[in-house]
């Protein structure tokens, strides 16, 4: 079962959606090609509509405004809350239209937070295929609270990992594998790094290994201080 995201209380989005079925129509009403700001009030609101894919239909009016996806970042997040499930298809629909979305952290900050299996399989998806930047870790960074949260998405991560002969990518989800360990992960960094002929201070068994041990030790003190 898919989690669902938590509303802000700045959002109007808490539960049901938008009761007014014409924000469409007002926002495209209130349109106002000089004043960035009230357009991206007004665009705030679409997310939590029944239809929030009505966002890229205006999008497609407003000549100009969508020239750096920086104009979007309140829309980004308010579509990281919003109750509709169509809102990864929009956040998707978004970067696939323009790929400077992918570089902007509030774009994948906002899949992060819908914290559901499809906003998952999105951003491994744009991983697997390098679309996606993957330095310094911070694609992989993402990937570790969906694995924690859905233990579907953590054996896809393990095949993709097992299966890719891409090194970039590989990278990535070595760091997630890394930092969200399991005995089924450190197998899989252990197979790897065999086809591979790599070292072990090269493959991030130390740091998982270390990782679960720490967990054990913890549980174990835990245990032991609640039974006395």
């Amino acid at each position: 079962m898919q989690a669902r995201a938590r509303y802000p209380a700045r959002y109007p989005g808490r539960g049901p959606h938008v009761s007014d079925a014409s924000v469409q129509e007002r926002v495209c009403r209130h349109w106002r090609p000089a004043n960035c700001r009230c357009n991206k009030e007004w665009l705030r609101l679409l997310p939590f509509t029944e239809q929030p894919a009505a966002i890229l239909q205006v999008l497609e009016r407003a000549e100009g405004f969508r020239d750096d996806p920086q104009n979007l970042r309140s829309v980004l997040a308010a579509l990281s809350y919003a109750p509709s499930v169509e809102a990864e298809a929009v956040l998707k629909a978004l970067a696939k239209r323009d790929e400077r979305f992918l570089s902007e952290d509030a774009w994948i900050t906002a899949l992060t937070k819908r914290n559901t299996l499809t906003a998952a399989r999105i951003i491994l998806d744009l991983i697997c295929t390098g679309s996606l930047p993957t330095k310094d870790g911070w694609v992989g960074k993402h990937l570790v609270g969906f694995m924690t949260t859905h233990d579907e998405f953590r054996q896809e991560v393990y095949e993709r990992f097992s299966s890719t002969e891409d090194d970039s990518v590989r990278a990535v989800l070595a760091y997630a594998i890394t930092n969200a360990p399991d005995i089924d992960g450190i197998l899989a960094l252990v197979r790897v790094a065999s086809a591979h002929n790599q070292a072990f201070q090269a493959t991030g068994l130390h740091g998982a290994l270390r990782e679960i041990i720490f967990r054990i030790q913890t549980d174990s003190i835990l245990k032991y201080t609640g039974s006395v």
